[in-house]
């Protein structure tokens, strides 16, 4: 069915919503570059449909984008305009993924993947996209596929590049499965062939997921090495984004609150990517509850409250409102935060969430507060305790800088 992933997100909203009438608008133009890809003789209604959409959305800037690409699929069959319509759905695409319409972006990023047959720069970046997309939604299945044939193309386009981004992709896939000690050695093998090839930036994201591997691994020591060598590599800002949190979430299981603070407080406004942002709220809303910071607590639970979010950032939301309710004493309240975590992450198949959450409802049971770790913090070994106030403090200076 066309269009499914924006059928599946505007089913979540009210008709008279504003963000339904921007998806509606867009779904209406996305039909219409649908039928001008493959010459739908039905065009011409559908343009009237989309036309009729766009003028009810009054975000100035989507409206524009959205005009465009609708005159792009007008013209899609005059010569040399096919690129121009790939470039624009890109583009809206790209759109819907940063405001958290991650099923409607899904299926624009396939069409473009389907459709930029003469282009394998573009296609590339659509299935790395696509690809990204549906690991966000845990569609860990379609995720893999997706960068299976990302990695067979940048075969046939010579894309050394793009071709080790793709095996990271698996990668990812594999920690988020929880399968960590098949994504080190995928891991460390992108690693080695990107020095091989002297692709450092791609070194530098592998040490990023070498980082989250570490710390999944109870090894938050581990977790601030590799981050400090990602950081010392790359040049990419939402690198270094994924490289501070990874580093904020490791100093937070070390105890170290305020440090863990002043970072995640950074990328919640700094962060390039809307999912990072909103990752740094959950920390920042965790360790407000470590310090029995009401203020920010307060701040984070209603910013995360009102924004659309990917399963697992989710599930990590309710989590830590489970924590706030049991630190209040309200244990019917926290109780159904973890009933929520749970039912999100059995819809999802995420077992290291399940695992979690059973740990964190037996704690409130108990009457203790979940500490929601990735594990139980544990002071650091005293041999290394110089080390990481230095890792600290180059951090703390990064940010700053």
């Amino acid at each position: 069915m066309i269009g499914m992933g924006f059928f599946q997100t505007l089913a979540t909203r009210a008709p008279v919503d504003m963000e339904w009438l921007q998806l509606r608008a867009g779904f209406s133009v996305f039909r219409a570059s649908h039928a001008a890809l493959f010459v739908d003789e039905s065009f011409e209604d559908i343009e009237r449909d989309a036309n009729e959409h766009i003028v009810k959305v009054i975000d100035f800037r989507l409206s524009g984008m959205l005009k465009r690409l609708l005159v792009s699929a007008v013209q899609a069959d005059l010569p040399g305009q096919r690129p121009e319509i790939g470039a624009q759905l890109m583009a809206y695409g790209i759109e819907l993924h940063s405001r958290g319409h991650l099923q409607a972006a899904v299926d624009v990023f396939t069409l473009v993947f389907d459709t930029a047959t003469g282009d394998a720069d573009i296609r590339l970046l659509a299935i790395q996209r696509r690809a990204f997309a549906l690991r966000l939604l845990s569609q860990f299945d379609d995720a893999e596929v997706s960068y299976h044939q990302m990695i067979a193309l940048a075969k046939q386009a010579r894309d050394v590049s793009k071709r080790l981004e793709g095996q990271l992709g698996l990668a990812k896939v594999a920690i988020d499965r929880g399968n960590l000690p098949l994504a080190r050695t995928a891991v460390q093998r992108v690693v080695r062939r990107a020095i091989r090839y002297s692709e450092p930036t791609i070194a530098a994201k592998a040490k990023i997921d070498l980082a989250r591997i570490a710390g999944l691994s109870d090894d938050p020591i581990g977790a601030l090495d590799f981050t400090r060598q990602a950081l010392e590599w790359t040049t990419d800002a939402n690198d270094r984004d994924r490289a501070l949190m990874n580093m904020a979430t490791a100093l937070r299981e070390l105890g170290r609150s305020f440090s863990a603070g002043a970072i995640a407080a950074e990328l919640r406004v700094s962060a390039i990517d809307g999912d990072l942002r909103a990752k740094a709220t959950v920390l920042a809303y965790n360790v407000a509850i470590d310090e029995g910071d009401q203020n920010m607590m307060r701040d984070c639970r209603d910013s995360l409250s009102v924004t659309v979010l990917p399963p697992l950032v989710e599930a990590r939301f309710h989590e830590a409102t489970a924590r706030d309710a049991a630190a209040r004493g309200e244990t019917q309240e926290a109780l159904a935060a973890i009933q929520r975590v749970l039912a999100i992450a059995e819809s999802n198949k995420l077992a290291e969430t399940i695992f979690t959450a059973d740990r964190a409802m037996e704690d409130v049971l108990e009457g203790r507060i979940p500490a929601l770790y990735s594990f139980r913090p544990i002071p650091p070994p005293a041999h290394a305790e110089h080390r990481l106030r230095r890792i600290e403090q180059a951090v703390l200076e990064h940010c700053s800088a």
